[in-house]
């Protein structure tokens, strides 16, 4: 397989995303080296033949499951960093995508300079999540520590 240091999947239905996206990541890592999937099925067929870096994984595309296709990355890409660039509200993804294999999650509606971060904390220590997600993660870390506590 090729060397994966600076191999980078951008996966979205959408075209424009993955320009768009792909501009925003080679100003952070201007030797990186881009493949693009605009269906699950691709995704799959790439995390098969190639290692990657990092992957940007849209949730809604055609020709696939979501969360099978996150187990396959997992099984695949072990070391691979998957950023997940949803249109869908973090409140009800996030964490379940967080729990499933994803290293980040972060909204479409976000800034420019909240993705740039988002990339950013990716690629530096491996993980990306929002202030709300992170406040989230804790208070259930919390309940869940008290219920054991309880039992």
């Amino acid at each position: 397989m090729a060397d994966k240091k600076n191999h980078i999947l951008l996966a979205d239905d959408h075209g424009i995303i993955r320009l768009i996206v792909r501009i925003i990541i080679q100003k952070h890592l201007p030797d990186a080296t881009f493949h693009e999937a605009d269906d699950f099925g691709k995704v799959q067929q790439l995390i098969r033949e190639l290692e990657f870096s990092l992957i940007v994984l849209d949730i809604n595309m055609p020709g696939g499951d979501y969360f099978e296709t996150l187990e396959l990355i997992s099984q695949n890409q072990g070391d691979a960093k998957i950023l997940v660039f949803s249109s869908y509200d973090e409140s009800l993804y996030a964490i379940r995508s967080l729990e499933a294999g994803a290293d980040g999650y972060i909204q479409k509606t976000s800034s420019t300079e909240e993705f740039k971060k988002a990339i950013k904390q990716i690629v530096e220590i491996g993980r990306y999540a929002s202030n709300n997600i992170n406040e989230q993660m804790y208070l259930r870390n919390k309940l869940d520590e008290l219920e054991k506590k309880r039992a």
